[in-house]
């Protein structure tokens, strides 16, 4: 399963983790708990960052066992313009396009709802990653395991040269059932709880 990640969403500090307790990293790590719950997640950056930033980078925002799990990022477009005129959905579409089977079993992560016309019903909307929006995308995650079983056991993927623009992943193995966490360990995982 993938899931194309905004990740400016997660950088940024969520609006109910500001106050005297705040630490840092809280929306990555509420990312990685949800990175815990689903291992056949994998994340796909979309994010303007791409233009800056490579895969490693991306990487490094993530724990250590944490950071195979971000596998590309979207198509580089060259700066003379070519991306003018392209929504975030037209880039993930292109993503997709060689990946038929797992193609179905994909979500969106972003704060730009108007990028999404065609495939609305994949994105959960974010601003910031706040505990409702981990709650939103765990519902949303469920939802896409359950509606399609043949490719929720599909996508376990891997980039062969780790490099950021190699932006097609390979699937390494199929899995045999989806791993739907218990709603009791997922309100754990929220609260920032490691397993």
């Amino acid at each position: 399963m993938l899931l194309f990640l905004n990740i400016d969403c997660v950088l940024a500090p969520p609006a109910d983790a500001l106050g005297p307790s705040f630490q840092g990293h809280t929306g990555v790590r509420r990312l990685e708990a949800v990175l815990h719950a689903w291992p056949q997640l994998r994340l796909v950056i979309t994010s303007d960052r791409r233009y800056r930033m490579t895969l490693e980078h991306f990487r490094g925002f993530f724990s250590e066992e944490l950071r195979h799990r971000v596998v590309a990022v979207t198509r580089l477009y060259a700066v003379d313009g070519k991306k003018a005129g392209r929504s975030r959905e037209d880039e993930v579409l292109e993503f997709l396009g060689g990946f038929e089977r797992g193609a179905a079993n994909w979500l969106v992560l972003d704060r730009y709802e108007g990028d999404y016309i065609a495939h609305a019903e994949r994105l959960v909307l974010c601003s910031t990653l706040t505990v409702e929006v981990v709650a939103a995308l765990l519902a949303a995650l469920r939802r896409c395991a359950h509606a399609d079983p043949i490719s929720a056991d599909l996508a376990l993927w891997t980039v062969g040269s780790g490099r950021a623009s190699a932006r097609h992943p390979t699937p390494m193995r199929v899995l045999t059932k989806p791993q739907v966490p218990p709603l009791s360990h997922s309100r754990a995982w929220l609260r920032g709880a490691r397993p």
